[in-house]
């Protein structure tokens, strides 16, 4: 039985001049992405930071951290954004270049 999970993924060490003119593209990539996914982004560009906040429906958090992980990783490569190393994310979140939280929905 599925249910909805909240999912948070922070990114940081990109630079500030690639965020900048890509975060109304990204968020529009976002929207347009299919599927039943609610999803936000934030960014700090003086700290080289954005954060991407989705809302999925999954069996268990693993699970919902694989969908929320494909759902942006494909908005932003819809946009021309490269993710290499994503398909690697815990070892991304060990060595400190991303954080990664899920929790169930209320």
């Amino acid at each position: 039985m599925s249910r909805w999970f909240y999912v948070e993924l922070h990114c940081q060490g990109i630079p500030a001049d690639e965020l900048e003119g890509q975060l109304d593209s990204i968020m529009e990539a976002l929207v347009e992405e299919p599927g039943e996914v609610d999803a936000d982004l934030s960014a700090d560009l003086g700290a080289g930071t954005i954060d991407f906040q989705v809302s999925v429906q999954a069996t268990e958090a693993g699970e919902a951290l694989s969908l929320a992980q494909a759902f942006v990783r494909s908005a932003l490569h819809g946009v021309g954004v490269s993710t290499p190393g994503w398909e690697h994310l815990t070892e991304m979140v060990d060595r400190g270049d991303s954080v990664a939280t899920v929790r169930p929905s209320d």
